[in-house]
């Protein structure tokens, strides 16, 4: 076996039992509490487990009744160019539209979190054309997100109302992205309709676009990304580049896919990881002097690194260039609460947003104003404090508990952002969690969740002995975004950025099934 293959299924070894373990987490230790869902809040362990099993078995029930489908009659239920643009074209209007309409419904209305501190700082933009030494400073990665806020403003008004609808035609958009994307790639009108329903029935990401923070805007642009990229994958037909194909590389699509990659790390930290997975991916792939290319992706993230930098510079938005706070408060973060302090293992939450930590590093940072690198050392002497006071075997548990603080809840933290934005006095929120709608909510959220955990795996499984670039691709990204979640500040919405490239890889399972395996 070659270098190639080897890696290849070393990623996917790695990448199935990093799935499993998130699947186990979800029935084993699911994480009771408002962040994991407020229908999670309001019920026992127990019962939680129960439904978790029952929507396991029922995701099940449909990859077994998909492949059956798929595999007897897909000849029998071709699909047309214009008929598929036609239904899609429908179906992500009534999306749109019912997803404003439920906004207005149960009287979602304020922006929340991080999102409504974005918009006050850009008031106080507005007033006084510059910033201090505050929130923004120090976290200077939101400043792209006030831009689009900005911009929004400018265009349809001030009212938050504008930016959720903008926020959902992005999140249309995306979609259509992630549709492309698997025509670029062959997969056939019937799949690609099948594939895009787990974004319109994942109810816990289309919250979260009425919350309109960076996940979305990550969503977008990773989703635009692998649509360039599948482009450039048809153009090349075969990652496998030999010489002969070297004039063929298209550097327009790829050009275009690192561009979509750099902006979608300036909207969001954790793009990093994909950028990273392309730039192992193309050094897999690629062979002779075409291995130069893998480095393009740390090219253009330098660029654009230092480009937003200088933007952000000229603008004079903060007293100096000294903004951003040292990335090891994150991995300080990360492990916070580490030392189990619930008597129930099901509220223990490791790794979580603490107030305290991040107290600690504004003092350091924003009121002290202590160079960086001394920043650095003192967290890192808190981690290894904190490291040390762990024994293995409370590390090992430590882990595995941190796994399920981002990976076990369906909900992703949206319910729970949705209550916080809610207005008081036009206030449905408990159809969100009651028993009967907060119920079928609730299953909706996990069959779609454990779809996407379950669906990865079949995939990997299914393009194990057959070398697929896509498949590689979600394999390393899985694996490297795993890992640095364990490092990482925990939160349950971080789960989401596996979405678009799981809904590829389901489609291109899908279609090994399928007995009509070219476009219609």
């Amino acid at each position: 076996m070659n270098f190639k293959k080897i890696t290849y299924r070393f990623f996917s070894i790695f990448s199935i039992i990093l799935m499993l373990w998130v699947v186990g987490t979800t029935i084993i230790i699911p994480k009771i509490g408002p962040i994991f869902g407020m229908f999670r809040a309001q019920h026992s362990p127990k019962i939680i487990i129960i439904l978790n099993i029952g929507c396991l078995t029922l995701v099940c029930l449909l990859y077994f009744f998909l492949w059956r489908i798929l595999k007897k009659r897909s000849s029998q239920m071709r699909l047309s160019d214009k008929n598929t643009l036609i239904i899609l074209g429908v179906e992500l209007l009534i999306y749109i539209i019912s997803l404003l309409l439920f906004f207005r419904f149960i009287g979602f209305t304020n922006p929340v979190d991080d999102t409504s501190i974005t918009l006050n700082y850009l008031d106080q933009l507005s007033a006084n054309n510059h910033l201090g030494y505050d929130y923004m400073y120090s976290n200077p990665q939101n400043l792209f997100l006030m831009f689009i806020f900005e911009g929004i403003h400018t265009l349809f008004g001030r009212e938050y109302s504008t930016i959720i609808v903008a926020f959902c035609l992005l999140h249309a958009i995306t979609i259509l992205f992630s549709f492309f994307a698997m025509r670029n790639i062959k997969i056939c009108n019937l799949v690609s309709l099948i594939a895009i329903q787990f974004w319109i029935f994942a109810v816990q990401i289309s919250l979260h676009v009425g919350v309109a923070y960076t996940d979305t805007l990550a969503l977008f642009f990773v989703s635009m990304a692998l649509f360039f990229f599948t482009k450039f994958i048809k153009e090349n037909q075969s990652m496998n580049i030999s010489k002969n194909l070297e004039r063929k590389v298209n550097w327009i699509y790829l050009s275009l896919t690192l561009i979509s990659l750099t902006l979608g790390y300036i909207g969001k930290g954790t793009v990093l990881i994909v950028i990273l997975a392309f730039f192992v991916t193309f050094w897999i792939s690629f062979s002779g002097r075409l291995k130069i290319i893998s480095f393009l992706p740390i090219v253009f993230l330098i660029l654009g690194i230092f480009g937003w930098k200088q933007i952000i510079i000229n603008q004079n938005i903060f007293p100096d260039s000294n903004f951003g706070q040292p990335n090891t408060h994150y991995l300080m973060m990360g492990l916070s609460n580490a030392k189990k302090g619930e008597s129930n293992p099901y509220s223990w939450a490791p790794g979580v947003y603490n107030s305290d930590d991040q107290a600690f590093t504004w003092k350091l940072f924003l009121e002290e104003k202590k160079p960086k690198t001394e920043i650095t050392q003192t967290h890192f002497e808190i981690i290894k404090d904190r490291l040390n006071q762990l024994s293995l075997v409370e590390k090992i548990n430590f882990v595995n508990h941190k796994v399920s603080v981002t990976w076990s809840s369906g909900d992703l933290k949206s319910t729970f952002e949705m209550i916080l934005g809610a207005n008081k006095e036009k206030n449905r929120m408990t159809l969100l969690y009651n028993k009967t709608s907060g119920l079928i909510l609730y299953i909706v959220m996990m069959v779609v969740q454990y779809c996407i955990y379950v669906g990865v795996i079949l995939s990997i499984c299914q393009f194990f002995r057959k070398f697929d670039v896509f498949v590689l691709l979600g394999n390393i990204f899985i694996s490297g975004y795993f890992c640095f979640l364990i490092l990482w500040e925990a939160s349950p919405r971080y789960a989401m950025l596996l979405f678009p490239f799981a809904i590829i890889m389901i489609a291109k399972y899908l279609q090994s099934y399928s007995l009509k395996s070219i476009v219609e």
